[in-house]
């Protein structure tokens, strides 16, 4: 069945709905869906709605469908564990990699983080088109839940927001001492993971000396250095693995 995340306010206390658009285009000009055809509609909320399509409405330049709501449930297959990546933003498509991947894996929100080795920065059309990326890879991989993009912030801001609530972990290729696997030892009943990951060259010495006086745990990803579009949706399948949620 295929699967749409929509706003919450387009279902109606009638159980009805309305969608016009990208969603209405491809719903009947792409898969050449048409009346009596069910899907999935998710609110991004937690809920999920089977819908059945009624008649088409087809334009020269617009489409739109209206139809009823036949079930309202609890969606599934969300991680227990809230992860937010705070990722540094990466030259070229590799931040949209990450966003891709790392939602399909389970992540729960989505920082860009502006810090020193950081090359180029966010805008308004960069965080459209990746919250789009979010919510196709969201329907792909069946998620409940729609994962945040937040706006860029400073690095500084980051480390504020990931000491906030929960655990704050930051990946540093020399850290020698802490593995991710012992950092979350005895975590089991940890909720929430801030997960830091850097740009290409990744982090310098001063700004994980920075995160650990802030109460960071800066932690080692293994003997291998891993790509920066690498390391964040691999750390996230580790850190959801270890803690019983993969």
């Amino acid at each position: 069945m295929h699967r749409f995340f929509v706003s919450p306010s387009l279902i109606t206390v009638e159980k009805s709905f309305r969608l016009e658009g990208e969603i209405a285009h491809q719903l009947g000009r792409v898969l050449r869906l048409g009346p009596g055809a069910q899907i999935l509609l998710l609110d991004g909320t937690g809920k999920e709605y089977v819908a059945e399509l009624g008649q088409f409405q087809m334009q020269k330049n617009s489409t739109s469908v209206e139809g009823r709501i036949l079930e309202e449930r609890i969606a599934g297959n969300e991680p227990k564990t809230h992860v937010t990546l705070f990722q540094s933003l990466l030259k070229g498509e590799k931040f949209d990699y990450v966003l891709q991947k790392a939602t399909e894996i389970g992540v729960s929100a989505f920082v860009p983080v502006l810090s020193e080795r950081v090359i180029g920065g966010g805008s308004p059309n960069k965080l459209e088109r990746w919250r789009k990326i979010v919510r196709e890879a969201a329907e792909q991989s069946r998620r409940g839940l729609l994962p945040i993009v937040a706006e860029p912030i400073i690095f500084e801001q980051a480390l504020k927001q990931a000491t906030n609530e929960g655990l704050g972990l930051l990946a540093w290729e020399d850290e020698k001492t802490l593995s991710l696997k012992k950092a979350l030892q005895g975590s089991n009943q940890v909720q929430r993971v801030n997960l830091l990951i850097g740009p290409e060259g990744g982090y310098s010495s001063a700004e994980a000396e920075q995160a650990r006086q802030a109460g960071v745990i800066s932690v080692s990803l293994g003997p291998r250095i891993l790509r920066a579009e690498t390391a964040g949706p691999t750390a996230t399948a580790l850190i959801l693995y270890e803690l019983g949620d993969m």
